[in-house]
């Protein structure tokens, strides 16, 4: 064998043509790759994390780098079909929950005229000058013009349901609009939810949606994603924080096997997951709550409530009557 010696310039050129061969060895494309497997890239705004075809989610990490995971788009679109909007009838029983989702204003309760019919359903009006009665064949029902006061407080009345791949609504408006903008727009047009992007806003009561993805991953203003938001104003802030419980949007929950896109937190259900389901994970409620089934307004709902001698705080834990007394 001969050996040749190489000057400084040559082993130079030598070196950098190794490093360049041996860099193109990582694949840019890692689509066919398992759909849980994790890679370490920048984040998935960036050439779709490496992902090809697949739908990026970001998840966290103890580095530096964002964290992704490459899964398999949705095999079907979830569709939601038409919600009562903002202005429907009100079904809510008594003033002392969520002040009858009146906000600020006077919740005054109010019962059908009929009250020998067996049937008969309890309401709220929002004490306002705007304030309307509908009659109703055979029932009178209430109908709720909640005021909102001021464009702060509307905007805190939003709650984000995730974020999507593809979201569609019945009306869409291919033109930017900020987020405030567009689900001002909305709520001002009767619609209870809003899709944003960066380059569209849309408004609906019937939802189309798959490919869900990290709801962080909506934040940014050149996200290729759309982020669903409920912009009603038939439920208060407190009572929405807690309506819709995908695991996609829980930080640790997303980690885990069993989280995909459209899946629900245990312990609840339904296409938005927002009903509770008490046969799961005690229907997701507080540690100190019991979940139970009851028939409201012949329907069959599944509610946290607290055990005899206990009150309910806030609306999401209990408390012993006697402890609280004391003070």
């Amino acid at each position: 064998m001969t050996w040749f010696k190489c000057s400084r310039s040559e082993t130079r050129a030598l070196q950098k043509n190794r490093v360049t061969t041996n860099s193109r060895v990582k694949p840019d494309d890692i689509s066919n790759m398992e759909p849980t497997t994790k890679v370490y890239v920048n984040k998935c705004e960036e050439n779709n994390g490496g992902c090809g075809d697949s739908v990026c989610v970001e998840v966290e990490s103890d580095n530096e780098d964002a964290r992704v995971e490459c899964h398999p788009p949705d095999k079907k679109v979830i569709e939601v079909s038409e919600t009562i909007d903002s202005t429907a009838m009100v079904y809510k029983n008594e003033c002392g929950e969520f002040n009858g989702g009146c906000g600020d204003s006077v919740c005054i309760e109010v019962t059908p005229d009929n009250e020998a019919d067996l049937n008969t359903i309890s309401g709220v009006i929002c004490n306002l000058p705007d304030e309307e009665v509908i009659e109703v064949p055979e029932r009178q029902y209430v109908l709720r013009m909640c005021q909102q006061i001021g464009e702060r407080e509307k905007t805190n009345r939003y709650v984000d349901l995730g974020c999507f791949k593809y979201l569609k609504l019945e009306h869409k408006q291919d033109q930017f609009l900020s987020k405030s903008l567009c689900l001002n727009m909305c709520a001002e047009l009767g619609f209870p939810y809003s899709g944003t992007s960066s380059n569209s806003c849309q408004c609906g009561r019937k939802i189309k949606f798959k490919d869900q993805v990290n709801i962080e991953q909506c934040t940014g203003s050149s996200s290729v994603y759309a982020l669903l938001t409920d912009v009603s104003t038939d439920f208060g802030i407190y009572d929405k924080s807690t309506k819709y419980n995908f695991c996609m949007n829980d930080n640790s929950e997303r980690k885990k096997p069993y989280c995909r896109s459209g899946v629900c937190l245990l312990g609840w259900t339904g296409a938005l997951c927002n009903n509770r389901d008490c046969y799961t994970n005690n229907g997701g409620c507080n540690a100190t709550m019991k979940c139970v089934q009851e028939i409201v307004n012949n329907e069959m709902i599944e509610k946290c409530f607290c055990e005899d001698g206990f009150i309910t705080v806030n609306g999401s834990f209990c408390k012993s009557y006697s402890v609280l007394s004391r003070f």
